[in-house]
């Protein structure tokens, strides 16, 4: 495992992808990855669920058993409850839900625990991305201050655009259909500060802007 992941460390024709929230997000984008040769690990909280994964069984009507079981079968995919095995990743893709409360606004506690089941586990380099829908500003202002307890820095950086994020790894997103843009961090010890925005689908209602990218991020 390197002990310092650098941006095209990411351009590797196989990596150790960890998605995290096996459902109808997260398994169609961790059976990508995995077809695009890397080695893949779903950690979900559901027994069954992962149970059935290393089965190589399908609990979505549209993913195919069969596709499954290929890759558990060619150790591409396997899916597991021990969050310990984060550390043996090389990315780490949040694809837990954001359902709308009664007054329309994504619920973030699934992000919220997500993102401290990962901080003890975080290492030097690690690539975290927030897939999960939801409004500019919750990778700074959630996720960040808790991965940052781990005593790593983590500056952001944008999507698939990002100069620090090779496009390529991120090839799996495409097989669907992407309705926002994903950010990232990436831990480090030293990290120069600069301007940075954030993209992602726009809430139901009006909130105020606080941000300068959030402007940014309606153009």
């Amino acid at each position: 495992m390197p002990a310092d992941r650098k941006p095209e460390f990411f351009k590797g024709a196989q990596l150790k992808v960890g998605i995290i929230g096996c459902g109808y997000v997260g398994l169609p984008l961790a059976l990508r990855f995995a077809e695009a040769g890397h080695r893949v690990t779903g950690f979900d909280t559901d027994p069954v669920k992962v149970s059935m994964l290393n089965a190589g069984k399908s609990y979505i009507d549209h993913i195919p058993q069969n596709k499954i079981q290929q890759f558990v079968i060619s150790r591409h995919f396997s899916a597991t409850t021990d969050f310990s095995k984060l550390k043996e990743t090389d990315a780490i893709l949040i694809c837990v839900p954001t359902p709308l409360d009664e007054r329309r606004d994504p619920d973030l506690s699934f992000v919220e625990q997500t993102a401290i089941s990962i901080q003890p586990h975080l290492q030097k380099g690690h690539l975290v991305v927030l897939e999960s829908t939801t409004y500019p500003g919750t990778t700074e202002e959630l996720v960040l201050p808790i991965l940052e307890k781990s005593g790593l820095r983590c500056p952001i950086t944008t999507g698939i655009e990002s100069e620090n994020i090779p496009s390529d790894f991120f090839s799996g997103l495409f097989a669907r259909t992407r309705r926002s843009r994903q950010q990232a961090v990436r831990p480090s010890a030293n990290s120069k500060s600069g301007w940075r925005r954030e993209s992602a689908q726009q809430p139901a209602r009006l909130r105020p802007c606080t941000r300068k990218w959030w402007l940014e991020s309606s153009r």
